[in-house]
């Protein structure tokens, strides 16, 4: 189910799509900056626990026709919160907005379509870029830990 949001600010809209076998070649094929690849998990490694795991669903971002970026989301077994991993966004599309806008389609998508309202993630200390992302679309680390990430969570009021 695609969902456009129209409130990116800085970015054209953009889609969430299943990872299927019309688009996982493009989406291995996304690059971040090599600043980047010392704290953002492997895409491979991420589209193999959606498949071996049987909580992970993998999505592709779009920005028109074209894959720009990529998560993965899961609903925890034993708190029913919503997991969001992986957030990335091609280099070549960084800085537009566009993470933004993934995460925010992300959020209204799991919300409408799974009754989501309780939201979790984790991200590498060291990456300040998603960090203050995460901050200003309302999540607050927690003092958990997930394999040496910092946790943040984010509750939305039910609607």
């Amino acid at each position: 189910m695609p969902l456009t949001n129209p409130d990116a600010a800085h970015a054209a809209a953009v889609t969430l799509r299943p990872v299927d076998r019309t688009n996982w070649r493009a989406v291995v094929a996304l690059r971040i900056t090599p600043a980047q690849q010392a704290t953002v998990s492997d895409i491979c490694h991420l589209l193999l626990l959606c498949h071996y795991e049987d909580m992970w669903q993998p999505l592709a971002v779009y920005r028109e026709e074209e894959v720009i970026g990529c998560l993965i989301w899961g609903i925890d077994p034993a708190d029913g919160s919503c997991w969001l991993r992986g957030v990335r966004i091609d280099q070549r599309w960084q800085g537009q907005g566009c993470g933004r806008a993934a995460v925010q389609a992300a959020l209204d998508l799991l919300a409408s379509a799974h009754g989501c309202r309780r939201f979790v993630l984790a991200y590498n200390p060291a990456n300040t870029v998603a960090r203050r992302l995460y901050q200003t679309l309302g999540f607050v680390e927690t003092e958990e830990r997930m394999e040496g990430e910092v946790v943040a969570r984010l509750h939305r009021a039910g609607g």
